[in-house]
């Protein structure tokens, strides 16, 4: 979840079933709503706005086993190194005025989950954290 700066009235959300929607708090309406990843049984597990606000970063996850890849069904079941090896994710970059995704980021070593993710005062870096316990500049 994050802000959409620099108006404050607009909320970003990532979702358990792979979708972001967008939210003009005033109204208490959802102005729209994407799938973020075409891919089955994945969840939106980070996003974050750039300080201009004309695009966000998400990631998304799957974990082999995990119907839908529910957080409660990952908790119940979860062992670290369990997660490390089978959980994959992905990372992207969506223009909010095409409203179309931008880039797709490319992680080394394979492509581990994404828990977190965050820019800088700028925009002009990003990091991320991963269940691979590595931080990533991009």
């Amino acid at each position: 979840m994050d802000w959409v700066s620099p108006a404050d009235s607009l909320l970003l959300i990532g979702c358990a079933d792979n979708k972001i929607k967008m939210f003009d708090v005033n109204s208490q309406m959802c102005l729209w709503d994407i799938i973020a990843d075409n891919k089955n049984l994945r969840r939106v597990t980070s996003l974050s706005c750039s300080p201009s606000g004309s695009k966000f970063v998400y990631a998304t996850s799957y974990t082999p086993g995990v119907a839908g890849g529910r957080l409660s069904a990952m908790v119940q079941s979860w062992r670290p190194q369990d997660n490390m090896k089978s959980t994959t994710g992905t990372l992207a970059v969506w223009d909010m005025k095409s409203n179309a995704k931008e880039a797709m980021l490319v992680m080394e070593h394979g492509s581990p989950a994404i828990n977190c993710t965050s820019f800088n005062h700028n925009g002009n870096l990003l990091l991320t954290g991963g269940c691979d316990g590595v931080v990533r500049v991009f």
